[in-house]
């Protein structure tokens, strides 16, 4: 009695404690500086620079709002130093999707508690497998869709819960270029609940919901077509086709989408044959956290820029799971079907060793990231980037030479120390891609507030003009 009891405790809530579980994981991250990696450097310091939001993709208004909404709250609270400044936007990146996922939970009855399985996969399958890049803005549209689609279909349409319908929904008008195929999937469910809803006024502002999503998915389209830079949302399904989300040549695998698809097919396996689900379950447990531990020794397992591939495997996920989580709600048979304890049991098992291979990347991103300072420290002027992965032998040259970004050195270099007065930058790669600043000249660096660029002077000038600097560490 006592073990099924425990069984059934561990079935209704063990989906809910590892989305905490996860979620603390990302913190860890987030206070790691890791949501600096790629272009979460670069966003940092034109935030700060402009002491106001940095919206670079018009189709991302509403998104880049939010996770940047930290920044600028502690900018008008008078925080001016870059390093505090980074950590804030570092700590926001990384858990505000997870935060997402879980208000989820928060908006299911407890009677309906099995559907968070739906969502829960999505994020440790398909948000996490891109996590190590956490500036990319639709890990959070993903999360903000979920939850106007959980506030649709579960509890009764109170005043409250209409009103965050509706604001929610005119939100993914500028919510990502992703609203183009998850648009469609809200709309349905927003209009399959007002034909249930018996009150008029219900019925209008669900319908005008689903006209804003739909306004969404055109507005998505257009972003697709048009996108803001050449290497745009266009190049999002290239990526996706050549597979580079799960593997990059050279570089080593996506370990955290390989589990989510080693998960998906355990799941259809304890679906199509229920009998061998705890087997399923348990083998799929072993397997990945094999796997997952293996990667704290082989690098090869890592691979950050492969997450940056996959900043929208979430949303493609999430396509499918929508439909068939509509479909459960007016099938129940199917909803029995879909959330049984050898299901929910790979789902936590997910969690569990995603968690645990970003446990092993971040501390690999630490040892980058203190390597990358150190140099900062004890050289001035501007650092070669061929100085940082020598030589290439060194476990401090091959961990960065996987952290490395191609054009976002300089913004690194100006936010991993606590310092006002910059006596060196680190250089980018060689790479005939885009570079932001001309490091010869000062002038084309971030207008950073108290910050001193003494990085071309001579020693001595150096500390005569950090000598003037205002504001002290």
């Amino acid at each position: 009695m006592q073990r099924h009891l425990i069984g059934d405790w561990a079935a209704r809530n063990g989906v809910a404690v590892m989305l905490v579980v996860a979620l603390l994981v990302q913190a860890q991250a987030g206070f790691a500086l890791r949501g600096l990696y790629a272009d979460g450097s670069f966003f940092t310091t034109q935030i700060i620079a402009r002491q106001s939001f940095y919206i670079f993709q018009p189709a991302r208004w509403v998104s880049s709002l939010i996770l940047e909404a930290p920044v600028v709250i502690a900018l008008m609270l008078g925080e001016m130093r870059p390093h505090r400044l980074a950590n804030v936007f570092s700590v926001s990146t990384n858990l505000l999707p997870g935060l997402g996922f879980l208000l989820c939970l928060a908006v299911a009855p407890r009677a309906e508690r099995r559907y968070l399985t739906f969502p829960a996969f999505v994020y440790f399958a398909g948000t996490l497998a891109a996590g190590f890049a956490s500036v990319t803005e639709g890990l959070l549209s993903t999360a903000y869709v979920w939850v106007i689609l959980f506030l649709v279909i579960f509890g009764e349409n109170t005043r409250p819960r209409l009103a965050a319908i509706l604001v929610l929904s005119v939100g993914t008008l500028r919510l990502h270029e992703e609203m183009l195929f998850l648009g469609p999937v809200l709309a349905v469910a927003l209009l399959l609940r007002a034909r249930d809803e018996p009150r008029g006024t219900a019925r209008i502002i669900l319908s005008v919901a689903a006209l804003a999503v739909l306004g969404g998915a055109a507005i998505g389209i257009w972003g697709v077509i048009f996108p803001r830079y050449a290497a745009g949302p266009g190049d999002f399904t290239a990526d996706f086709v050549r597979l580079h989300w799960l593997y990059i040549p050279h570089q080593g695998v996506n370990l955290p989408a390989a589990l989510g698809i080693l998960a998906a097919l355990g799941i259809l396996a304890a679906i199509a044959a229920p009998r061998l689900g705890p087997a399923v379950s348990i083998a799929f447990t072993a397997a990945a956290s094999a796997l997952a531990l293996a990667a704290f020794w082989i690098d090869a397992l890592t691979a950050p820029a492969a997450q940056f591939f996959a900043r929208d495997d979430a949303a493609f996920i999430s396509f499918v799971l929508m439909i068939v989580v509509l479909i459960a709600r007016g099938y129940p048979a199917i909803a029995d079907r879909l959330t049984t304890t050898p299901v929910q049991g790979i789902v936590v098992a997910l969690g569990f060793t995603v968690s645990l291979w970003h446990v092993s990347a971040t501390a690999k991103w630490e040892a980058f990231e203190s390597h990358f300072a150190r140099q900062l420290e004890i050289e001035t002027g501007v650092i070669p980037w061929a100085q940082i992965v020598t030589p290439p032998t060194s476990r401090q040259a091959q961990l960065a030479a996987m952290m490395v970004w191609p054009w976002t050195n300089p913004d690194l270099s100006l936010l991993v120390l606590s310092r006002r007065c910059v006596t060196s930058l680190i250089a980018n790669p060689p790479t005939k891609g885009w570079q932001p600043y001309d490091l010869s000249n000062p002038e084309t660096l971030p207008k950073l507030p108290g910050v001193t660029y003494a990085y071309l002077l001579p020693p001595e000038a150096q500390r005569a003009a950090c000598a003037k600097t205002a504001s002290p560490q």
